[in-house]
């Protein structure tokens, strides 16, 4: 017999992929973003962090198609948890980028300079946010050119 926590763990993230893999044929919604990158951050703590980057990258491509960088037709509460769920979207695409020497999903956009400064409000996240997008344009130059 094994681990009756880890049994319940693993069925409970079969049960989250396949879920979230039907959703994301009908359409995505914020509760997708989250899904994934929770999903991400159970795959990277297990040693998978090839599926983890994998995950994030599609959350990256999620929250751009539904701009979850911008204030648009919501609450103040509503913008406020969109921001914050691209914001930690942003952060865990570097980090894993970083730790596994792959381009991030927001390459592109690294390219480009600053990324949403608007959303760092919080210092300690501002902060965080600042010193991976520093060292991604240094990996990018060093491994892409």
């Amino acid at each position: 017999g094994g681990d009756p926590g880890k049994i319940a763990s693993d069925l409970w993230y079969e049960q989250a992929r396949t879920a979230v893999s039907k959703i994301m044929r009908k359409g995505c919604k914020l509760e997708t973003v989250q899904t994934l990158l929770l999903l991400a951050m159970r795959d990277h703590g297990n040693g998978a962090e090839g599926q983890a980057w994998l995950l994030v990258g599609a959350a990256v491509r999620i929250g751009q198609e539904l701009n979850l960088a911008a204030a648009t037709r919501h609450s103040p509460d509503d913008v406020q948890l969109r921001q914050n769920v691209w914001g930690v979207t942003l952060i865990l695409d570097l980090v894993l980028s970083l730790q596994m020497g792959k381009s991030p999903a927001i390459a592109d956009t690294l390219r480009a300079g600053p990324i949403l400064p608007e959303l760092l409000t919080d210092e300690l996240f501002a902060q965080e946010f600042t010193l991976c997008h520093i060292i991604s344009r240094i990996n990018l130059h060093l491994h892409l050119g």
